[in-house]
């Protein structure tokens, strides 16, 4: 096994590429890395004590902090994207996913606490007013938070909410957009809704999915808010479970090989999910190997089969990632295209199978889940899909030449082949809910 034994000298706006970080030259000048490094080492706040806190400047990326026992690691992706380190300050056994992007400044300072997490092209912005995210919080992929904002609280100062005997927090959903607002522990803000105008959503309710909650009025509303259920609590405790374990997993491979946390790379096995039997890298074109320099970030147990890496090099966008280190397999027979800041994932005991041409739009969240409805563990996308930007389509099944439209989010829907779907609209187990009002 070997350990990296200096501190890689990258970008300050993002680790986006290998050759800038870990796999490029060594800072090995003192004065540089102190320059580099001025500033304030961490941000003071409620919560858990202060020495829990670490900034992510760039002695402390990926590792967080530099050094640290993956026992209590929190682990930043490589590619990143930190404005203002020196004004972020991240607690323990947290996990910020690929291409998330993190902003904070004098104006406005970053705070995320214990077992958190920041899942693939999130944005936390602090720079218009702080943003305070507790423990054991999930900020969802695609999902973005404007300061000033609170998610959540922090376990020393805060009674959590519990669910058979496990703590969780809020909960913040894909593409979901939280700005000026409060959410309050064990709170939700469904996929592709948003919250602003300083209202709080108190701990027991759920924003729904493509709500805007912007008043007291529309808190008030049944049709925008309403309380959560027992089955949302326990999935709720399901994701905090899983999430809390990438840090320690990805800690780890980082630890024995620092190449296996690039580009086309390696799961961090079975310290996340049982049901993975060792780390493996995806299989493209039928080739299983790690391509650490590739500009995205495929993770796991990925399978591609008709396309090469030099295709997905020209046709997946900037940003892209497809991460098998959750559920799986993520398969692909080809892609046609996937735009800029798309995200495929899969809650654990489930899984992703697209067919033949897709086609994924920008800001895209597909993942997999357990259907609400059928109960059906493979979210299926047929052949000729469209995904237009910024929908979301959860633990569905697609049909063959069905075309989704711009902003619409499908949950635990069946749509048959040829089907169109409007821009906006919101089908949640089958049922037409309207349309996205924002």
């Amino acid at each position: 096994m070997t350990k990296p034994s200096q501190a890689a000298c990258p970008r300050d706006r993002a680790l986006s590429r290998p050759a800038a970080s870990v796999l490029g030259p060594l800072c090995r000048t003192p004065a540089l890395l102190a320059a580099l490094l001025a500033g304030p080492a961490a941000v003071q706040a409620q919560g858990p004590t202060p020495s829990a806190f670490s900034s992510p400047t760039y002695r402390n990326r990926p590792v967080l902090p530099r050094g640290a026992d993956p026992a209590v690691a929190s682990f930043i992706d490589p590619t990143v994207e930190i404005d203002g380190p020196a004004f972020v300050a991240i607690g323990q056994e947290s996990f910020v996913a690929p291409f998330a992007r993190l902003r904070a400044g004098r104006r406005g300072r970053l705070v995320i606490g214990n077992a958190s997490d920041v899942q693939d092209n999130a944005t936390v912005d602090a720079t218009r007013g702080g943003v305070t995210i507790g423990d054991l919080v999930p900020i969802a992929h695609g999902a973005t938070i404007i300061g000033p904002a609170t998610i959540g609280g922090f376990a020393a100062s805060t009674t959590l909410p519990t669910e058979n005997g496990i703590t969780y927090d809020a909960f913040i959903s894909f593409n979901a957009r939280v700005e000026n607002a409060t959410v309050q522990p064990g709170a939700v803000v469904n996929g592709l809704a948003k919250v602003t105008g300083g209202v709080t959503i108190p701990s027991g309710f759920q924003v729904l999915p493509g709500q805007l909650v912007q008043s007291q009025a529309d808190l008030d509303d049944p049709t925008k808010v309403a309380p959560t259920s027992t089955a949302l609590e326990a999935f709720e405790v399901g994701v905090f479970d899983v999430n809390r374990h990438f840090a320690l997993g990805y800690t780890s491979l980082f630890d024995i090989a620092p190449f296996t946390v690039f580009g086309i790379g390696y799961d961090p096995s079975d310290t996340v999910a049982p049901n993975n039997p060792g780390s493996v890298v995806p299989i493209i074109g039928g080739v299983q190997r790690p391509f650490p320099r590739f500009k995205d970030r495929i993770i796991g147990r990925v399978i591609i089969a008709r396309n090469t890496v030099g295709q997905l090099n020209r046709l997946l966008g900037n940003s892209v990632s497809i991460r098998g280190d959750e559920g799986h397999p993520i398969t692909v027979q080809s892609f046609r295209a996937m735009r800029d800041r798309s995200t495929f994932h899969a809650l654990d005991g489930s899984s992703l199978s697209i067919g033949e041409s897709a086609s994924i739009g920008e800001r895209c969240v597909i993942h997999g889940g357990i259907n609400s409805v059928t109960g059906a563990t493979v979210t299926q996308i047929g052949d000729n899909v469209r995904v237009a930007d910024e929908s979301v389509v959860y633990r569905s099944t697609i049909g063959d030449n069905v075309t989704i439209g711009r902003k619409c989010y499908i949950d635990s829907t069946t749509l048959p082949s040829g089907t169109v779907v409007p821009d906006r609209t919101i089908l949640v187990r089958g049922v037409n809910k309207g349309l996205v009002a924002w």
